[in-house]
């Protein structure tokens, strides 16, 4: 019989070490996989919600259609109406809570639009891509030249903003476009 110099007792050592590295090295890896797929449905779920956010902003608020004043005796332009309607693929928009700032010259700002600003809808709800609002600034005091920045924002937080433009050569009576 030969001997190897290795006894039988050493070499099964060996293997139970080999078997415990084995294990935790199969521990750690599962560790490290539960972790991984714990991230991958934390960043699913973000992704999703803001996907969500950014389709509800683009399909969501108001497109304004024009904006005109009617020029008063003395020259200026007291009174501005701004049509508006809902982007198309909009969801309903109630034009009661629409906060409208106002700025530029003769700019006293306003906080928000009540129902007597608002005319050509039955109600302040915007329902369908066909539906209008004439929403009626008073008190602007634009003159000639004058230019004005006016931003509405709806109750979910969307921003519509135009620039008033007035033009250089005003005619009491008639209703220019801004």
């Amino acid at each position: 019989m030969v001997t190897t110099g290795v006894s039988n007792d050493r070499r099964g050592q060996v293997g139970i070490g080999t078997l415990i590295i084995f294990i935790a090295m199969v521990l750690v890896a599962t560790i490290a996989a539960g972790a991984l797929i714990h991230t991958a449905g934390t960043l699913e779920s973000q992704a999703q919600a803001t996907g969500e956010e950014s389709a509800q902003q683009v399909s969501s608020g108001l497109v304004v259609f024009s904006s005109v004043g009617e020029v008063s005796a003395d020259g200026t332009i007291e009174t501005v109406e701004i049509t508006v309607g809902p982007t198309p693929g909009s969801g309903a928009i109630d034009l009661e809570s629409l906060v409208v700032d106002y700025t530029g010259a003769g700019s006293g700002g306003y906080e928000e639009v009540h129902a007597d600003d608002i005319r050509d809808i039955e109600g302040t709800v915007l329902r369908s891509g066909s539906d209008r609002a004439t929403i009626v600034l008073e008190d602007v005091s634009l003159e000639a030249g004058d230019d004005a920045h006016v931003t509405l924002m709806t109750s979910e937080g969307l921003e519509t903003s135009t620039e008033l433009v007035v033009p250089y050569e005003l005619e009491a009576g008639e209703t220019v476009s801004l």
